[in-house]
């Protein structure tokens, strides 16, 4: 079987070793990432003291490209994302694990920006507008659908058992609509929350399972059950 990573390179990687860790072994691997972060200005016109909202590590990313430094605090969706904006210099007010988890737990007295990309889910601005809280969205990337590499086609194109770990439902969309009609492989489908799932809904899958939390932790333990269940060697 082979293992399909179809994020951004760097995180395929830092996901692969950590996988690999997990599971003591080598995994074979194709990398083609879907999805390519292409940061754009301007940046929102934020005051020293000011909150803002990242809800993945791709907005604390662009947000650095961009040339923005910390202005404040930061609400945070996942723990490596509250790391990057500590990097940058944030006070990271509350991580939670989910965006809607994020909605709840946000609580601002004075202005606060959610620094999102052009595909969002979950309307985070708008509920937090509905709690009554000053807040409003600056878009600052845009997540640049990419086609399938030729190698991850070959291993499509090919009888044999692929492990797709999908993270976002933007993923799951872009790779529905990418794959090839000559589809001979079997797909095993790990999600990392019912969101991906539905998402996913139109790949043709034998299995689709999802991650017991929407963690890195619970989708590498969930896609290493998948290796093992299907003996890979």
């Amino acid at each position: 079987m082979h293992l399909l990573l179809t994020r951004p390179a760097l995180a395929s990687a830092r996901f692969l070793a950590g996988l690999e860790a997990t599971m003591g072994r080598a995994v074979p691997a194709v990398v083609s990432p879907l999805l390519r972060i292409a940061p754009h200005g301007p940046l929102p016109d934020l005051a020293d003291g000011d909150a803002v909202i990242f809800t993945s590590e791709a907005g604390v990313t662009a947000w650095a490209a961009l040339g923005g430094g910390a202005v404040g605090r930061a609400w945070c969706v996942g723990a490596r994302t509250a790391a990057a904006a500590q990097t940058l210099g944030f006070e990271v007010a509350g991580v939670a694990e989910t965006a809607d988890a994020l909605v709840v737990l946000v609580a601002e007295p004075g202005p606060v920006v959610h620094l999102h990309g052009r595909f969002t889910r979950g309307d985070v601005v708008g509920r937090l507008q509905a709690r009554g809280l000053r807040v409003s969205g600056h878009c600052i990337y845009d997540q640049v659908a990419q086609p399938l590499s030729d190698e991850a086609l070959g291993v499509l194109g090919a009888e044999g058992a692929i492990c797709v770990p999908l993270f976002s439902p933007r993923t799951a969309e872009i790779l529905a609509k990418a794959l090839p009609t000559s589809l001979r492989a079997t797909l095993f489908v790990c999600a990392m929350s019912e969101a991906v799932a539905e998402a996913a809904a139109d790949i043709q899958a034998a299995d689709l399972r999802i991650a017991a939390a929407p963690t890195g932790d619970a989708m590498r333990k969930e896609v290493a059950n998948c290796l093992t269940s299907r003996h890979v060697t």
